[in-house]
């Protein structure tokens, strides 16, 4: 099974199906009512403007829990695990500045 496959895996196993953390293992992130509250800061209350993606996204959740925070960096994983087109440190520097996990952490996930 190759890098992209068994992340992909863990990702479904641990996060789709048992609700836990891919970053964090043992917390139950992708659950209701981190779901709502992410639709809700995210999703519903779009931030438009001029300013760089991520100054926008600290904006956005600037409230928000960290389960909502840390369900958003494992969404934003499953979206750019898969691409070809950024190198593997540009993923773990994105993962890295959502703010959501340590560079322990996402070595380990991305191992």
């Amino acid at each position: 099974m190759d890098e992209l496959e068994a992340v992909g895996r863990r990702l479904i196993v641990a996060g789709y199906l048992r609700g836990d953390s891919v970053l964090t293992p043992g917390r139950p992130v992708w659950s209701v009512a981190n779901f709502q509250e992410l639709k809700a800061i995210y999703v519903d209350s779009p931030y438009e403007g001029g300013r760089d993606f991520w100054d926008k996204l600290a904006d956005q959740f600037d409230a928000a829990s960290a389960g909502a925070i840390q369900l958003f960096a494992e969404i934003f994983l499953t979206n750019m695990w898969p691409l070809s087109s950024l190198l593997g440190r540009t993923k773990i520097g994105y993962l890295l500045r959502s703010g959501v996990a340590g560079r322990d952490r996402v070595a380990r996930v991305l191992r």
